[in-house]
């Protein structure tokens, strides 16, 4: 088949690819070197891009190639959240979300998806969401905790071991913990998405540790009023799930030291001993002493414009590239958490789905499937 031959797309099924993707026109031109009014033709059927162009938009897009062949009939559903709770930086309210936030989106949709079907081929069963809700924010962080089981103070090694120990938790009780990749933390925090079963909360691979920590339990307070929540880095609002966070992961009683305690003098290496015992950032830290009224609102500002400006100077550092990297499983595990590919991984051992459906659900080679045993079960 030449390459240069033309695809005879289905152009609704272009339109909706595009659609799906969150990409407009003027993008997809720029990204095809064409102009406006070919990619205009080739979604109303004036025209039609050749096979290269047409696998070209498919990678795009995300879509599988194939797709762009289905009946107008067979044009599938867009995907649609209603987020309830959103805001920006600038406090806009309206969810324009950038291509790649909303295909980390999607794709955790589709994730859980396969895992409720598969789990129901399985007959694994799901742990329905339980958590309640009270108009007092210190019952529901207490709540919290104790649903969870949650042991802290605790002698964290690294800060990666806090999360894993708090997704842990959270997994325990069916809520799927993804990471975004490849969004930028000015854009998107964290995301929540509201299920009776699997609920999904998403946290930014970019975050630091503890904000991925702070983050999961801001998106469970949203799951647990039911909304579908949408977060980033500077955002004031939502005040009642920064702190129900906040109470969840340092207790009132953290703080009960002799009552003419002088915070604002507090070490540095005593903070991080707070940091690592609890698994929180310094800014939850202070936060926490503001908010019992241990610092005022001043030190807390002062505290907080230090802390923002330093993570702005990490930032702008190069990123140093590491000797090796690790293997695909691992990688999986660490994007997706231990639900999902384990459902996969026991649907295959018990002869649910074929080595060919598992190579595809993690996206890798046959040969690292034997190595995810080892990932997930060790």
């Amino acid at each position: 088949m030449a390459s240069g031959e033309r695809a005879l797309v289905t152009p609704a099924i272009l339109r909706w690819a595009r659609r799906e993707s969150r990409h407009k026109i003027p993008e997809v031109a720029r990204h095809m070197d064409k102009q406006e009014e070919i990619i205009e033709s080739w979604e109303n059927g004036t025209a039609q891009p050749t096979i290269n162009q047409a696998k070209k938009l498919a990678k795009f897009y995300k879509q599988m190639f194939a797709t762009f062949f289905l009946d107008e009939d067979d044009t599938p559903t867009e995907t649609v959240v209603n987020f309830t709770d959103y805001r920006t930086i600038s406090g806009d309210d309206d969810p324009e979300l950038s291509p790649k936030a909303w295909s980390c989106i999607r794709e955790a949709l589709k994730q859980r998806q396969i895992a409720l079907e598969l789990a129901q081929e399985i007959e694994r069963p799901i742990r329905k969401f339980s958590f309640k809700d009270s108009s007092r924010t210190l019952l529901v962080a207490n709540s919290i905790r104790a649903s969870l089981g949650i042991e802290t103070p605790k002698n964290f090694k690294t800060e990666r071991d806090a999360f894993n120990y708090f997704r842990g938790k959270f997994e325990e009780h069916d809520i799927l913990v993804f990471q975004m990749k490849g969004v930028e933390v000015s854009e998107l925090r964290g995301v929540s998405i509201f299920f009776d079963e699997f609920p999904i909360i998403l946290v930014n691979s970019d975050d630091a540790w503890n904000g991925r920590i702070f983050t999961m339990f801001h998106e469970l307070a949203h799951l647990i009023k039911h909304n579908n929540s949408l977060s980033t880095l500077y955002g004031n609002n939502e005040v009642d799930c920064n702190r129900i966070a906040g109470e969840t992961l340092l207790p009132p009683n953290t703080f009960d030291v002799a009552d003419n305690w002088d915070w604002t003098v507090t070490s540095k290496a005593t903070i991080k001993a707070y940091m690592a015992r609890y698994g929180v950032s310094e800014e939850t830290f202070w936060r926490r002493l503001l908010i019992l009224d241990k610092i005022d609102e001043s030190f807390y500002q002062t505290k907080r414009a230090e802390i923002h400006a330093e993570f702005e100077r990490i930032k702008a550092i190069p990123k140093k590239k590491k000797d090796g990297s690790p293997t695909p499983n691992v990688l999986f595990v660490s994007q997706y958490g231990n639900i999902f590919p384990k459902i996969v991984l026991q649907s295959y051992l018990s002869n649910k789905i074929t080595l060919a459906d598992t190579t595809q659900y993690f996206r890798m080679q046959p040969k690292f499937i034997s190595a995810m045993k080892e990932v997930l079960f060790k």
